[in-house]
């Protein structure tokens, strides 16, 4: 019965990571091309950071685990399918994305209001993201990207960044809600 049991739920925890990674990479294209047909540009994606959005959601309902899987590869299958994000931002990030899934899992079941989970994660995320372009750019004398591009990021996806602060808790309560539907 046990064995039948962890069965569903690594089925169950597949499904979630596999349509989570499926919405991490179709969110930024939508909002590119809404971009492209609205005039705007496929800026909205830097501006709105969708990407994001899935892997904050699956790190609090899925864990720690789901949340890294789709935030490390979420990036690599974007770039690989429509070249987005650039090549040499797409390693940090990975970085990046990892680490708000991880933390969005690790603080899952804590008491904590989830807009201050969320900005949590999104400030380690933000954190390593820097320290390691500073080793790349300092240590290995890496000059495709800057230690100030993790600020210009910040700056520019500040709409995105209140998007999530906003829509993640909205998310997770209806998710929650509905969870006690089909348990």
């Amino acid at each position: 019965m046990e064995k039948v049991l962890l069965r569903k739920k690594i089925a169950a925890q597949s499904i979630i990571i596999l349509l989570s990674i499926v919405a991490s990479v179709l969110l930024p294209e939508i909002f590119h091309l809404v971009g492209a047909v609205s005039g705007v540009g496929t800026s909205l994606g830097s501006a709105f950071l969708p990407m994001h959005l899935a892997v904050l959601f699956v790190g609090l309902i899925a864990g720690a685990v789901a949340g890294g899987i789709v935030g490390a590869v979420s990036p690599a299958i974007s770039f690989a399918i429509s070249g987005m994000p650039a090549f040499s931002q797409m390693p940090y990030m990975c970085i990046e994305l990892a680490i708000y899934g991880i933390v969005c899992g690790m603080l899952r079941n804590s008491k904590m209001p989830i807009v201050c989970k969320v900005i949590l994660a999104q400030a380690a995320g933000r954190i390593l993201k820097a320290v390691l372009i500073m080793i790349a750019v300092y240590c290995f004398d890496f000059q495709a990207v800057a230690v100030l591009d993790v600020w210009y990021a910040t700056v520019q996806g500040l709409p995105g960044i209140l998007l999530q602060l906003v829509l993640i808790p909205l998310l997770v309560f209806r998710f929650n809600g509905l969870k006690k539907y089909y348990e």
